[in-house]
C-alpha cells in the first residue's frame, strides 16, 4: 500500500516521531531491586506524554571508563507521537527521573533515530 493511497483514508492518524528510553537492569553491576517499578513508571509516563507506549527486551554492550566491555539487559520503552514540540521537556524530565531512581551515571534515550546521553 503506498503513502498516497493511505492519505485517502480520513481515519488514519500519522504518528511521525518516535521516542525510546533505554531502561537499565543493573546499577554498578548489581541487579536493580526496583526494576519492575521503574519499568512500570517509564511505560506509564511515556504513555501519558505520547498517548501510548510499548516495551521490548534487548541486550546491550557498552564500554566502561576502565575499558572493560559490559554486557547488560536493557528494556527499550518506546512511543510514537504526532507532535513532540510540547513534550520534549517531559521526556527529559522522565529520563532524569529514571536515571536518579536507577542510580545510573548516564541514561540513553532516542528521539527520531538520534541517540542522546544525559
Amino acid at each position: 500500500m503506498t503513502v498516497k493511497r493511505l492519505r485517502n483514508y480520513k481515519e488514519i492518524i500519522t504518528l511521525s516521531h518516535k521516542v525510546t528510553v533505554y531502561v537499565p537492569s543493573e546499577s554498578g553491576g548489581q541487579p536493580l531491586s526496583n526494576r519492575q517499578e521503574i519499568l512500570d513508571y517509564t511505560l506509564a509516563e511515556l504513555a501519558r506524554i505520547c498517548g501510548g507506549a510499548t516495551s521490548t527486551e534487548a541486550l546491550g554492550y557498552w564500554q566502561s571508563p576502565t575499558g572493560r566491555v559490559v554486557r547488560e539487559r536493557v528494556t527499550l520503552v518506546y512511543a510514537f507521537c504526532a507532535d513532540l514540540d510540547g513534550a520534549i521537556d517531559d521526556v527529559v524530565t522522565l529520563v532524569e527521573s529514571v536515571k536518579a531512581e536507577s542510580r545510573q551515571e548516564s541514561m540513553a534515550f532516542e528521539i527520531d533515530g538520534e541517540l542522546y546521553l544525559i
